[in-house]
Formats: structure tokens, sequence, C-alpha cells
């Protein structure tokens, strides 16, 4: 785990989770790397819901605009994963890291993977 300033350059592309602080830097995690405990999802009923859905349930529970703007000033492999993944899995790393960028908690990620299930 290390901390660097946004936008990333391309020596740091190989770390999977990227975390804005929100004073210009980024702490970025490596596969292996131990998460902090906040950023370990709890098990969720409904594990993927697809794209479709996800962007759907963050309009209605009002966070779509925070996820885009993180996502945008994430590096490739973020944008990537986003833009491309056709389910977006609940205990991926990558939702961990945005539930955190974005100030949400959890139990409200639970419940827009919920109201995502029903769309």
């Amino acid at each position: 785990m290390r901390t660097a300033t946004l936008p990333l350059s391309s020596d740091d592309q190989p770390y999977i989770v990227c975390v804005p602080i929100g004073d210009g830097s980024a702490t970025l995690y490596e596969s292996g790397d131990d998460l902090p405990p906040s950023m370990i999802p709890s098990p969720p009923s409904i594990q993927a819901i697809s794209a479709r859905q996800i962007r759907l349930a963050l309009n209605q529970a009002g966070l779509r605009d925070a996820v885009e703007a993180t996502v945008a000033a994430g590096p490739r492999g973020l944008r990537d994963w986003w833009e491309y993944s056709v389910e977006i899995h609940r205990a991926h790393p990558m939702v961990a890291a945005m539930i955190a960028a974005i100030g949400a908690t959890p139990e409200q990620a639970d419940e827009v993977w919920r109201l995502g299930a029903g769309l």
C-alpha cells in the first residue's frame, strides 16, 4: 500500500484498488495488501447485479454522480472495470474501494444491491 498523487502515472497502473483521499492524492492497494476493515464488504444476500441494474439503483439512491466522478478520476483499470463489466459483484475489491471513496457505508451498498436486484 502506498499514497500517490492524482492523476496516476503509468507506474501506478499495477495497483488494483485506488481510493481517492480528497486532497489530490490516493491510497493504492496491491494484490495481497490487507484492506482496512471499513473497506471489507459484509456478506451480501445478493452477490452480483448487472451493469444496468447498478446504474439504475445508484440513480435512485442519489449516488450515481459520486460514483461516476470517482471512476473518472481513477486509473484506466478502474474505468475499464466500470465501463465494461457485465455484472458488478458486491464482494469485489473495487466495490469496497468505491464505497469508501464516496463516503458510503457497507449497509448503503447492500441496499443499492437489493434495490438493483429488483430492477
